[in-house]
Order: structure tokens, then sequence, then C-alpha cells
């Protein structure tokens, strides 16, 4: 319930509001929202009405469980991050080099996830989008949402020479930014362990 409130909303849901079976309440059509009514809402504002009835067509459902494994993942990370309540090495966490951003000294850069960026791949591009790509411009390097956004852009294009992509690629680097929770990008350690053909591809194309 947790990943479809976030999901649904592109990670525009209230943070703090953390949905569980036996308190997760839905409000019924045609009834009133008191809270509406205590504000001295007409009758027809405090209304909860229909804004969009379903079709009757089922949906795939392997796009969102391939979005659900994805956050399920992350929880995890989440879960072990507050249990060690520190900062990793960031010398520890990444193959890194000491070249410097000219706009900030202080940024350092990781090779892997660079050289990444300037090669194409023919599969898992949504998973480098989300786990990789995708934290590393706007939690890392700290690029603005449309610095970011052409980037991860230009990078699907190329992509797209090798493959064909299976999703529209504004729609999902939208989803991307705007459900940004902060979460710096997967190390390549980790990565082997959760995702070991994407790593050993990723080692194949970034090797040089």
């Amino acid at each position: 319930m947790q990943f479809a409130e976030d999901y649904f909303t592109s990670g525009k849901s209230d943070p703090n509001h953390r949905p569980k079976y036996k308190t997760c309440l839905i409000r019924i059509p045609e009834t009133y929202n008191s809270k509406c009514l205590n504000k001295e809402l007409s009758n027809e504002e405090s209304k909860v009405k229909f804004l969009q009835k379903w079709n009757g067509k089922r949906t795939d459902v392997e796009a969102l469980v391939h979005e659900f494994r994805i956050w399920l993942t992350q929880q995890e990370i989440n879960l072990t991050r507050d249990k060690r309540k520190k900062i990793p090495n960031i010398k520890t966490e990444y193959k890194y080099s000491t070249n410097r951003n000219s706009q900030n000294n202080n940024l350092i850069r990781i090779d892997w996830i660079e050289k990444l960026l300037k090669t194409p791949i023919e599969d898992y591009r949504k998973d480098c989008l989300w786990r990789i790509i995708g934290p590393y411009l706007l939690n890392f390097k700290n690029l603005s949402e449309l610095q970011a956004s052409k980037m991860m852009e230009q990078w699907l294009d190329e992509c797209n020479k090798l493959r064909q992509l299976d999703f529209e690629p504004k729609t999902k680097i939208y989803s991307i930014i705007k459900g940004n929770k902060g979460y710096k990008p997967i190390s390549f350690a980790k990565l082997k362990e959760e995702n070991k053909d994407l790593f050993f591809l990723l080692e194949s194309k970034t090797a040089n």
C-alpha cells in the first residue's frame, strides 16, 4: 500500500503518511468529507466524487512488479542505513577519482557512472535510471532538475539507437525526478549483490 501511494502519485504523496491495512480508510463516493464541512465549504464542494471510473481493462502488472522490486530494495537499503546511523565512506563505497567539478571543488566524480553516461546499453535502462543515473545526477552531483533531465534524455536517446526503448522516456524521467527522495546511487559492489546481470553488463561496457 505504501508503494502504491508513492507510485500512483509520482512521489507527490505526503511523506509522513504511511498507510497500513488496519488504518487505511477510503471515502465512499457520494458521501461528504467532514473536514471540508467543518471548514464551511458547501455540500457540493465537500462531496466525495468519482474523478475517473475504471474502463474495465486490466493493466499489465509486469511494469508494476518491476517498479515494486526496485522500491522494496530501496526500503531494505534505507532500513540498513538507519540502523547504522552513519554516513558511508565514499572511498569504500565507490570507485572514484580525485577529479573535481569546476563549479564545486568538493564534488567527487564516480568514474564508472561517468563512463556509463557516455555508454549506451541495450538492457536494464530503467534500472540504471532509477538506481544509478538519476540519484547520481540529482543527489551526488546536485544538478538542477532541468540539467539532470536533459542528461538522462540524451543517454536514453543513445540507448534507443542500440535497441528501441519499451517505455516513454520523458514520462520515466519525470517520475524519477518527482519521486526523488535524496538517495545516493547504488555502489558498484552493492550492485553486484542485487543485480548480477546488470553488474556484469556494466562491467563489460565500462571496463576501459
